[in-house]
C-alpha cells in the first residue's frame, strides 16, 4: 500500500519501543511469549511490532479499496421496469380498443392524444412488456460499455466482452451500490428513470434516451463529488 511509503521506519521503531508496555494489551496473544523471551526492549520486539503494523496498514488499505470499488456498482431493477411496461401497455391497448373505429374514420390527427399514444400501441402490439424491457436494458448496457465516462464503474449482471468476470446483482445489492430503476412506456425513445445511492441516499432522476441515462448516471458516479460519496 502506498501509505507505507510515508512511514519513517526508524522513528516508528523508536516509538514502538517506548510504548511497548502500554500496547502489550492489544498485541496478538500468539506473539507475547516471543516478546517475554527477548524482553520488551529487544530487537525481536521491534521486528514483531513492525510486521504487525505492516499487516494492519495492509488490511486498512484493502478495506478502503474495497469500499471505493463497491461504491461504483450499478444495479438495475428489471422487475419494476417490466411491471411498469405492462401497465403502460394495458392502458394504451385499452385506449386503442375504444377509439380504433374513430381513428379509422377520422384519422389519428383528429383524435386527441392519438399521435402520442399510437407509438406505444404499436410497440405493445409487436412485442410484450418483458421483451420490450429487456431491449431497453440492452440499449443502456451497450451505451454503458461504449461511454468513456463510465470507466471504473461496474454494471451488475453484465460484463464487457474483454472482462473475465462480472458482479451478480444478488452480490451487488448486499454492498454499497447505485440502484437504478425505470418507468417504461414502450414506443418512446425517452424513458423516466431514477437512481439512488443506498449508502448515502444521494438521488437523481430524469427522462432521457438510453444514451442520455448512461451519460448522466456515469457523470454523477464519477463526477467531482464522487470521492466524497465513495
Amino acid at each position: 500500500m502506498k501509505v507505507l511509503a510515508l512511514v519513517d521506519l526508524p522513528s516508528l521503531a523508536s516509538t514502538v519501543r517506548v510504548r511497548a508496555t502500554a500496547a502489550a494489551s492489544v498485541m496478538p496473544l500468539a506473539l507475547r511469549p516471543a516478546v517475554r523471551w527477548r524482553g520488551l526492549g529487544g530487537e525481536l520486539m521491534t521486528k514483531v511490532w513492525l510486521r504487525w503494523l505492516y499487516a494492519l496498514f495492509a488490511m486498512i488499505g484493502a478495506s478502503t479499496s474495497s469500499r471505493a470499488q463497491d461504491a461504483k456498482v450499478i444495479t438495475y431493477d428489471e422487475w419494476s421496469a417490466i411491471e411498469s411496461a405492462k401497465r403502460s401497455c394495458e392502458r394504451a391497448l385499452a385506449w386503442h380498443k375504444e377509439r380504433k373505429g374513430l381513428i379509422a374514420q377520422l384519422g389519428c390527427d383528429s383524435i386527441p392524444s392519438c399521435n402520442e399514444m399510437m407509438p406505444t400501441v404499436m410497440a405493445c402490439t409487436m412485442t410484450n412488456a418483458a421483451q420490450g424491457s429487456q431491449q431497453f436494458e440492452s440499449k443502456m448496457v451497450s451505451e454503458f460499455f461504449k461511454n468513456p465516462s463510465c470507466k471504473g464503474i461496474t454494471w451488475a449482471g453484465h460484463q464487457d466482452p474483454t472482462e473475465a468476470a462480472k458482479v451478480s446483482v444478488a452480490e451487488a445489492i448486499l454492498k454499497p451500490h447505485w440502484a437504478l430503476s425505470a418507468r417504461l412506456n414502450l414506443g418512446s425513445e425517452k424513458q423516466y428513470w431514477q437512481v439512488v445511492y443506498n449508502k448515502t441516499g444521494t438521488y437523481a432522476e430524469g427522462t432521457d434516451s438510453p444514451s442520455g441515462i448512461v451519460e448522466k448516471l456515469c457523470t454523477l458516479i464519477n463526477g467531482p463529488g464522487s470521492a466524497v460519496l465513495n
